[in-house]
């Protein structure tokens, strides 16, 4: 981190004139400039101590505070000095000194309305014989929380608690392990924040945090931007929803892009909402939101009388776009399923999308085997349900409860295998129905799933392997020689340059796109086959295309748009 360089004195015209404009007041009093203080002494007070480091600081914001390699300071007994102004607290990354946390007081707590305080390669636990506090606390203001290669160990309330920041919170590397926030502090287990700017977290751990209410590991009442980058959610829990993430309302758009979601719960309660890796209250008009090239598995919530909606991810409503890309669910389920108690939504579910809101699964990968009905669930559908050239299968794919949309199209699927392993329809969509093309389902054609071209229906084996490693991030299910999803796609489909598989698999071999979410390798890859200008069977096609940002390729975040067609085309098309 850069700090502040001290500045020249001005020479106004020689030594005397300065001590004189000092002496009448007419020169400004020079200001604090940073300074180093380093921390060797483990005791509570006295020169080398951390809270004598901390005072110093405390009189030159944006000080570096560095503890001596492998130092262990246990504050069982006494509390931590405030910090008041910004301050860099740095370790050594080979040997990371260590912090047991004070009775009730947080190690670092943040009382300067400006201040940010960045803490990098510093391990902090909690106490073993008294209650610990937090580890870092802030009382709100600009001030940003930046941490890098720390860990956060086993304290009885969030280890990071934030109030109303309109700074930045940002953790690359950290672990967070075993937090809990019970009693008064019952939502996120690791951290909780009441409001802030942007939240990035890159290449850390969250594994067996818990809170009693909402957000096991993290629970976010306010953010602006949350990305996730990189990093796994192994076995947290919450009492309610959201076991590995919980967030109230975020009003920027977000990516979580490579990330592992694996064994985490939530108990569901009386909200009858699990979400065991992620629960979202709202998704608000203009903001998108990605879920990228991640893997879920082993995620749980309890089914109950009244249906529990959403054992891996849920969210209750969708304004804006929720885009789930490049990834794969698997092994997840419901609990104690029996006939009067069930769930909707083994991988997602959605309470409702506006009329401004889209809800997208594209080129992913859900295999489900366990208790529950329906990999997705939508309970009210006002605006768009699209999935498109991806690999369901599970007891049940797709169910919409309520689809009162007038238009054409409204839910969508469409270059896809969607294949049922139950008695339940692999498409169940009330209403208006929905449209389906250019793919394979065990479902058959009615009116509730009207046929726009070459759908293959009443496919119970579409001849496909079963998941495994077959390259890229994820585990993916590849056609097997003969499968009717070989150059079977629309050749008028723009797709995107690679399968869900990512760099090294084009997304199209032997001159066609395959259905589903990966193709089978050929001799050659060939340009994608773009639609014909102003020539197209179906009343809607989708544009997938690669985003870029700042001049880069943003790998696998495809998005949708729709093209109208003109009232003659849409019905040429249904005759």
């Amino acid at each position: 981190m850069t700090r502040p360089t001290r500045r020249a004195s001005r020479v106004l015209a020689g030594l005397g004139v300065a001590v004189i404009a000092v002496a009448l007041g007419l020169v400004a009093a020079a200001p604090a400039y940073a300074a180093s203080f380093t921390v060797t002494n483990a005791a509570d007070t006295g020169a080398g101590s951390l809270r004598q480091a901390i005072i110093g600081a405390n009189g030159s914001p944006g000080s570096t505070i560095a503890i001596q390699a492998g130092l262990v300071i246990d504050m069982s007994t006494f509390a931590n000095q405030a910090v008041t102004a910004s301050v860099v607290v740095t370790g050594d990354a080979s040997n990371p000194p260590t912090i047991i946390g004070p009775k009730q007081s947080a190690i670092f707590q943040v009382t300067g309305l400006t201040a940010s305080i960045e803490v990098d390669n510093v391990t902090m636990q909690a106490s073993t014989t008294v209650t610990s506090g937090d580890a870092i606390t802030t009382a709100g203001g600009p001030g940003s929380v930046t941490l890098t290669n720390d860990s956060f160990l086993n304290f009885p309330s969030p280890a990071v608690e934030l109030e109303l920041q309109t700074g930045d919170l940002t953790a690359t590397h950290c672990t967070f392990s075993g937090n809990a926030a019970t009693a008064a502090d019952s939502d996120g287990g690791a951290i909780i924040v009441g409001s802030v700017h942007n939240v990035t977290i890159t290449g850390s751990t969250f594994d067996h945090n818990h809170a009693d209410n909402n957000g096991g590991a993290i629970f976010l009442n306010a953010a602006n931007r949350v990305n996730i980058s990189g990093s796994t959610f192994d076995q947290n829990s919450a009492g309610l929803s959201g076991g590995a993430i919980g967030i109230t309302a975020w009003t920027g758009s977000s990516t979580w892009t490579g990330n592992t979601f694996t064994g985490n719960t939530a108990a569901a309660g009386a909200s009858h909402i699990g979400g065991a890796a992620f629960s979202v209250s709202h998704v608000p008009p203009g903001v998108t939101f990605i879920v990228d090239k991640s893997t879920f598995s082993g995620n749980t919530a309890p089914a109950q009388s009244a249906s529990t909606s959403g054992a891996v991810g849920y969210i209750n409503d969708i304004g804006g776009t929720v885009q789930v890309t490049n990834s794969t669910m698997t092994g997840n389920h419901f609990t104690g399923v029996v006939p009067l108690k069930t769930g909707f939504g083994i991988d997602l579910a959605v309470g409702s999308t506006e009329a401004t809101g889209e809800f997208d699964v594209v080129q992913s990968t859900f295999d489900e085997s366990g208790p529950g009905k329906d990999l997705l669930s939508v309970n009210t559908n006002l605006g768009l349900v699209r999935i498109a050239s991806s690999t369901l299968t599970g007891p049940g794919v797709l169910i919409v409860s309520n689809n009162p949309h007038a238009s054409a199209g409204a839910v969508e699927v469409r270059d896809s295998i969607a294949i049922t392993t139950s008695s339940a329809d692999a498409i169940d969509v009330a209403d208006a129905g929905a449209e389906i093309s250019y793919s394979i389902t065990s479902s058959v054609a009615g009116p509730q799933l009207v046929d726009l071209g070459s759908t293959q229906f009443d496919v119970t084996d579409p001849q496909i392997g079963g998941l495994g490693n077959n390259g890229g991030p994820t585990q993916t299910r590849l056609p097997l020689t003969g499968s009717p999803a070989i150059d079977a796609g629309d050749p008028t489909f723009t797709v995107p340059l690679t399968d869900q598989r990512g760099a090294g698999f084009p997304r199209i071999t032997n001159g066609r796109v395959d259905i589903g979410a990966v193709e089978v390798a050929g001799t050659t890859a060939t340009t994608p086959t773009l639609a014909a200008t102003g020539v197209n069977p179906l009343p809607t096609a989708w544009t997938a295309s690669t985003a870029f940002a700042t001049g880069a390729l943003l790998l696998g975040a495809v998005l949708l748009t729709r093209r109208r067609r003109n009232t003659a085309q849409q019905n040429t098309a249904r005759r």
